[in-house]
């Protein structure tokens, strides 16, 4: 059985980060640095809350 995902103990502090920012959409780095992430899991996690592939860049509404 694979391990917990140790983001999951800092949700509640990962939306207070996420309700102070002012910009409409979440991308891939951001998303790495808030939930400590490699880029694939990054990635994936963000695929698994609607996010898209913009050009290169990987993206999520912020809301999400």
């Amino acid at each position: 059985m694979p391990a917990k995902a140790q983001w999951l103990l800092r949700v509640p502090e990962i939306i207070v980060e996420l309700n102070g920012l002012d910009v409409p959409v979440v991308d891939r780095a951001l998303c790495e640095r808030l939930f400590r992430l490699r880029r694939r899991r990054a990635i994936d996690l963000m695929g698994c809350f609607g996010g898209y592939q913009a050009g290169r860049t990987f993206l999520i509404e912020r809301s999400s």
